[in-house]
């Protein structure tokens, strides 16, 4: 079996980062208080865990996609995967309406409520600032909804209202086969610079799809199992990417969205470094450490390095709740080059800054374009061969000429 590596030599460069994202303060008591539902009801078995960790994620994401979730159910739309056969890896759980009176009024108008969604928007924008198209993967239908609810009423800073199949489109288990292909055909061209970002269910668009259009991947939720989120990566880089490939996977710093992370590295590790499948099944006292996380939004953030995206690292300066990131394919490789102290990373940190802020240099001049040089006969030997009069002949014939018109 052939594996990515022996692809490296013949594509670009690919960056793969796991961005971790602190809590907006209303996601803080959202989750520390169906935690405290939880612990009162005794629903921390082995049963519940599943219903009760999507919860978790969608409160990690918006808290309003707990108000979407809840009308998911209410509307069955589950008959979604009765066309397709396809299954979402988010079930529709069962949500009491314990949200309600914690949830701000403006949640569905204010994108701010969500930390991971500001994050979204903001790489929507440098994407656009540069030119750069983006997929964008979930696990949920209802995230997808909720993002797509925010493009249309909050958009970006270059487009505040965006439009499907316009400004962007959206491919999951309602998409027939041939639609899908349609779709990657209108995005993969190169003239429409307008059609700039692909939502897409993680079931439907990890597999069998060509979108080397885009150079830049956010897959919203890190899946259980991680080959899902490999799959994704390798929609765009894959032959026939021309550009750099940048990956931001993004994690609430939350314990469900780090437990599964975490899980995510320990399989990789064993896969790679032991050659070892990594079992499925998980403890109970590695179940209860869910429900017993209390998330700190105001934590200080250490000072990282300065990543070697420009994009991440403006959204690093612009956005003090990004916690940290990772460099995700080197989390198993020893990198001295990485443990810098206090001081270097501030003075790298300033390094940056100056070139960000520096103007642009100016154009450079036109370049003229240089004659080649001809193998045929020059001036001289045309000249020659024609055996015209030179220009010291053509002068002394016009003195002798007037000389004589002078003479009588």
């Amino acid at each position: 079996r052939i594996e990515d590596k022996e692809l490296k030599i013949y594509l670009p460069r690919m960056v793969d980062h796991a961005v971790f994202i602190q809590l907006h303060q209303v996601q803080v008591e959202l989750y520390q208080k169906f935690s405290e539902i939880i612990r009162n009801s005794a629903n921390t078995n082995n049963k519940g865990f599943l219903s009760d960790f999507y919860i978790f994620q969608y409160i990690g994401t918006h808290p309003q996609l707990l108000a979407v979730m809840e009308s998911m159910k209410n509307k069955k739309i589950k008959e979604r995967d009765l066309i397709t056969n396809e299954q979402e890896d988010n079930p529709i759980c069962n949500i009491d309406g314990w949200w309600k009176a914690k949830i701000p009024e403006d949640a569905s108008e204010k994108i701010e409520y969500g930390n991971k969604l500001v994050v979204l928007k903001s790489i929507l924008e440098e994407c656009e600032a540069i030119g750069d198209k983006l997929l964008v993967f979930s696990q949920s239908l209802g995230e997808l909804d909720l993002i797509e609810h925010f493009l249309k009423k909050v958009g970006t800073a270059n487009c505040p209202s965006w439009q499907k199949r316009l400004d962007y489109f959206r491919m999951d288990g309602t998409v027939l086969p041939e639609g899908r292909y349609a779709i990657c055909d209108k995005f993969n061209d190169k003239e429409n610079k307008r059609m700039r970002l692909l939502l897409m269910s993680t079931r439907v668009g990890g597999l069998g799809l060509n979108l080397t259009a885009a150079n830049r991947v956010v897959i919203m939720t890190v899946n259980w199992n991680p080959s899902f989120d490999t799959q994704s990566v390798f929609r765009v880089y894959r032959f026939g990417q021309e550009k750099e490939v940048f990956i931001y996977r993004l994690i609430s710093q939350c314990k469900s969205s780090l437990c599964v992370f975490a899980f995510s590295i320990k399989a990789i590790a064993h896969r790679v470094v032991d050659r070892h499948q990594i079992t499925r099944h998980y403890k109970c006292m590695d179940l209860q450490e869910l429900y017993s996380c209390k998330p700190n939004a105001d934590e200080e953030r250490p000072t990282p390095n300065v990543p070697e995206d420009k994009v991440l690292a403006k959204l690093i300066l612009k956005l003090p709740f990004i916690y940290k990131y990772h460099e995700h394919r080197t989390l198993l490789a020893n990198r001295p080059e990485d443990n810098l102290n206090e001081q270097e990373l501030n003075a790298a940190w300033d390094e940056f800054k100056k070139i960000k802020d520096a103007p642009p240099p100016p154009p450079a001049p036109p370049v003229l374009p240089q004659i080649p040089p001809t193998n045929g006969p020059t001036y001289a030997d045309a000249h020659a061969l024609l055996r015209l009069p030179t220009i010291t002949n053509v002068q002394s014939m016009a003195k002798k000429e007037s000389s004589n018109r002078k003479s009588p």
